[in-house]
């Protein structure tokens, strides 16, 4: 069945599979060792930022946001570590790095803020949940708080290739910090390449097995789904994908970067 014109296909479903992008990578990329400290580091220094930008974008100055976004970072990190297996001089040595990391950010180029989770429909009753670190309305950015490799590694490629699906505009970006001998700290911006050819049957079957699965009404009232700008009603499927069984086809808002959930008259029935 090939995607249609949206509108012209009712879905009658009574649920659905939803699953993270970052399910999908972990599954293809599994973790073989686990570094818990590495580990709360990189979600502490996420929301650090998430935090900064957020700040930024009301118009705190530059100087007093690296103070405030280094307390966030260490309430974070104390909260999910507990001081349980640190000690103060392993603790001071994380916040200095992560105050490093902080002003490279500080002065690197990067701007917008976290969005909202967008949700790409691959199959009527499958949707791949997108939710990048930063959006600046052209631009996707997804941190890595360790050092990336030119081209990415497999795994952070694969990551901002799959938020391509759900920005198909937009260019896209892997973020990570580099930190040399004598500790000074650079980040990298680094352009990732789009699929040449969406995994769209692989996305799908693992969102089958593995998704979770939500009712088709509870999915309609929550999803927010991304718009491509343009004044006249299209499918959300922006990527040349291949003829499927039960292909999804919604309706997209017509003004603004996402639609509200109330416009999505034709979503899950």
């Amino acid at each position: 069945m090939m995607l249609q014109e949206a509108g012209s296909t009712r879905l009658n479903l009574n649920s659905v599979h939803v699953f993270k992008a970052s399910d999908y990578v972990r599954h293809l990329y599994p973790v073989k060792t686990h570094d818990p400290v590495a580990e709360v580091f990189g979600r502490a220094f996420d929301d650090a930022v998430t935090f900064y930008s957020h700040l930024r974008e009301k118009g705190s100055r530059t100087g007093g946001l690296l103070y405030k976004c280094q307390r966030h970072f260490v309430a974070s990190f104390n909260s999910q570590t507990n001081g349980a297996f640190l000690t103060k001089e392993q603790k001071n040595e994380i916040f200095s790095k992560a105050w490093r990391m902080f002003a490279s950010f500080s002065k690197s180029n990067i701007e917008g803020s976290k969005p909202k989770t967008v949700f790409v429909p691959l199959a009527g009753d499958v949707y791949m949940a997108c939710q990048p670190d930063l959006y600046d309305y052209d631009s996707v950015y997804e941190l890595k708080s360790y050092p990336l490799t030119d081209p990415p590694q497999p795994h952070v490629e694969l990551q901002v290739r799959l938020f391509g699906l759900a920005y198909p505009e937009d260019e896209l970006f892997a973020v990570g910090f580099a930190q040399d001998a004598k500790g000074f700290i650079r980040i990298q911006v680094l352009p990732v390449h789009r699929f040449e050819e969406p995994p769209i049957q692989g996305l799908i079957e693992f969102g089958r097995k593995y998704g979770k699965v939500v009712s088709a009404g509870y999915a309609k009232a929550c999803i927010m789904l991304r718009t491509t700008g343009s004044t006249e009603s299209t499918t959300f499927h922006t990527p040349p994908l291949a003829e499927y069984e039960n292909s999804g086809v919604i309706e997209t808002g017509r003004s603004g970067r996402f639609a509200p959930a109330g416009s999505l008259t034709e979503v899950c029935g």
